[in-house]
């Protein structure tokens, strides 16, 4: 996965990663945190030698995930209480608390990757609580998140460059996003979809251009809505292309219009608006 470390620990993680729990603080720490989110509870030796080898896995998972889900380490020589109380006579023994419930576990050493299998049936990746987050700055912080994608280190997911690509066009940088575009490659993932976003780009800087021809008007319109966030009003501009002319500017009204429809949210408004893009193709 491509380093997100620019994106701050305050944006969406849960600290912290991994805490000692005690008999006194038990339901606290571990059964009412497990409200929230995933906690793992290894209950441990210090005479022990297969929870050494456990115990860095389990450390190196907890901080992988940050915060995805709670780690706590307890000493069975310190906290005998708990341990009779859930039945805990081999150790190490893991297990999995949800909901103030016991899920899941395991007695004994297991590799890494079962271990990360089973956290990820209760918890979600990384990548996915990043791709969370950014989507909730996106609608409070445009400007921010613009910051946070451009300052990426190494390069991003082809599904990261084409939010940024739609921010950038919120915030009317259009020759920005279409040099981000135009680093998309017919292999890559979400391909077609950057195509779709070339031709609203390509909308746009039509607007600007200074062409008196009698559609620019209806061009002009579009883009006014678009920038209102107004995609029907802005299909009701381009459906006055096509009804007059659906070859303008290479079909620029149809490929726009194609496009725009990918961001409709309400299913029977896209139904709606492809009716009228065939009703005006074959008029």
């Amino acid at each position: 996965m491509a380093d997100k470390s620019w994106l701050a620990k305050g944006d969406w993680t849960m600290e912290p990663y991994i805490i000692d729990a005690l008999d006194e603080t038990f339901e606290e720490q571990v059964l009412d945190e497990s409200q929230n989110r995933l906690v793992i509870v290894d209950f441990w030796a210090s005479w022990c030698g297969p929870c050494r080898v456990l115990k860095p896995i389990l450390e190196q998972l907890a901080e992988e995930f940050q915060g995805a889900f709670l780690l706590a380490k307890v000493n069975t020589e310190e906290n005998v209480i708990i341990a009779r109380q859930l039945g805990v006579q081999g150790i190490p023994d893991v297990k999995f608390f949800r909901d103030g419930q016991v899920v899941d576990g395991f007695v004994g050493v297991q590799q890494e990757s079962v271990i990360r299998d089973m956290i990820s049936r209760y918890t979600e990746s990384p990548a996915m609580r990043e791709w969370k987050a950014l989507q909730i700055l996106a609608e409070t912080d445009v400007e921010r998140a613009i910051a946070k994608l451009e300052n990426a280190e190494g390069p991003l997911p082809t599904e990261w460059t084409l939010m940024l690509v739609r921010l950038l066009m919120r915030q009317n940088r259009d020759d920005e996003a279409f040099e981000f575009l135009t680093q998309i490659r017919p292999q890559d993932d979400k391909w077609e979809d950057a195509q779709r976003l070339l031709e609203v780009v390509r909308l746009k800087t039509t607007a600007k251009s200074e062409d008196v021809h009698p559609l620019n008007q209806y061009v002009k319109q579009a883009v006014a809505a678009l920038n209102r966030n107004d995609i029907p009003e802005a299909l009701e501009a381009l459906l006055e292309i096509l009804y007059r002319d659906r070859f303008f500017q290479d079909e620029l009204a149809r490929k726009a219009y194609i496009a725009l429809l990918d961001q409709m949210q309400a299913n029977e408004d896209r139904r709606k608006y492809q009716r009228r893009l065939s009703m005006a193709i074959h008029a």
